[in-house]
């Protein structure tokens, strides 16, 4: 069995699905879900992150 990659520093910007109404009648697409596909919170809580990271390392999170 290998052993997986760990990392001390993480950076995420997440693809969030926070509800923006930025796509209102107008044809230029504009807002997350009108350019790329979103996940819910729960969906990002789900993600398996803290497999990826040292016991004393630091995720930096881009939030909305």
């Amino acid at each position: 069995m290998s052993k997986k990659q760990k990392f001390s520093i993480i950076v995420a910007d997440p693809p969030y699905a926070f509800g923006d109404k930025l796509n209102y009648s107008t044809s230029i697409k504009r807002g997350a879900a009108a350019n790329y596909s979103t996940l819910s919170h729960q969906d990002i809580v789900d993600l398996k992150v803290l497999d990826l990271l040292t016991d004393d390392a630091l995720l930096c999170l881009w939030v909305p």
